[in-house]
C-alpha cells in the first residue's frame, strides 16, 4: 500500500511538471533565498554524470549567516566567507577545514567542493535546492536529517529528485518544481513511502512525458 499511493502521488506531480501540460498555479510554490542561520543537512547531488544520496545527513551540514559559512563534513568542521543576494545567490570561498582523516568512503570532501561551486539557492519551507556553477548539477538539503532523498535520471537527459518531509513529497523535475501532501487515511507519512520502486515508476512516467520524441 505505500509503495502505491507513492507512485500515485510521484505520477500525478510527474504528470503537472510535464510541459505539455496546463499551468502549475495549484501546485507550483514560490522559491525563496536561503533562510541564514539555519542548519541545512545535505540529503544528496544530482548531476548530468552521476547521483548521489547522502547516508547520514547528520555528518553533513552548513549554516551561513554574517558572512561567514559554517560547515560540518563528516570528521572536519570547515569555516569559509559566504555572500548571499536577495535574489537567492550563494558564494561560498576561502576554505578552512580541520585535517582529521575521515573514515573510508567519506563524502567530506565532495561536499566541500560542490558548496564552493554554490549559485542559486532556491528555499522551499524546510527543504533547500542549491544550483551549482555547472549546468543541470544541484544539491538537495533540508532542516531533518531525517528526511528521505531520492532521485532518478529520466531519458532526455534531465533528473528527477525526491524529497519526503513529513506528510509533503517536494519533487523536481529539471528546474520545475511540484509539492504533492502524502496523508493516506491512516498517519502514515511521505517518510516512510519514499522508496527505489515508487521513484523507479515516476521516472517510467518522466520518460514517456520527456523522452525523445
Amino acid at each position: 500500500m505505500p509503495k502505491t499511493l507513492f507512485k500515485n502521488l510521484a505520477l500525478i506531480s510527474l504528470s503537472a511538471l510535464c510541459t505539455s501540460c496546463g499551468s502549475l498555479s495549484q501546485i507550483s510554490h514560490e522559491a525563496q533565498p536561503i533562510t541564514q542561520k539555519l542548519r541545512w543537512y545535505w540529503l544528496g547531488s544530482t548531476s548530468y554524470a552521476s547521483h548521489l544520496r547522502t547516508s547520514n545527513p547528520e555528518n553533513y551540514w552548513f549554516e551561513v549567516g554574517d558572512e561567514r559559512a559554517v560547515i560540518q563534513a563528516d570528521c572536519n568542521k570547515v569555516s569559509a566567507k559566504a555572500m548571499t543576494t536577495h535574489e537567492g545567490r550563494l558564494w561560498i570561498s576561502n576554505f578552512a577545514s580541520t585535517k582529521v582523516n575521515c573514515p573510508a568512503g567519506s563524502l567530506g570532501a565532495m561536499f566541500t567542493k560542490q558548496l564552493s561551486q554554490t549559485q542559486i539557492t532556491e528555499q522551499r519551507g524546510q527543504v533547500l535546492r542549491i544550483s551549482l556553477s555547472q549546468y543541470g548539477d544541484s544539491m538537495f538539503f533540508g532542516l531533518d536529517p531525517t528526511a528521505r532523498f531520492a532521485s532518478y535520471r529520466c531519458d532526455g537527459g534531465e533528473s528527477m529528485a525526491v524529497i519526503a518531509q513529513g506528510k509533503t513529497a517536494h519533487m523536481w523535475l529539471g528546474d520545475q518544481y511540484s509539492q504533492v501532501g502524502a496523508e493516506d487515511g491512516r498517519g502514515e507519512s511521505a517518510r516512510s513511502r519514499v522508496n527505489e520502486g515508487g521513484v523507479e515508476a515516476a521516472a517510467d512516467n518522466c520518460r514517456k512525458q520527456t523522452g525523445p520524441r
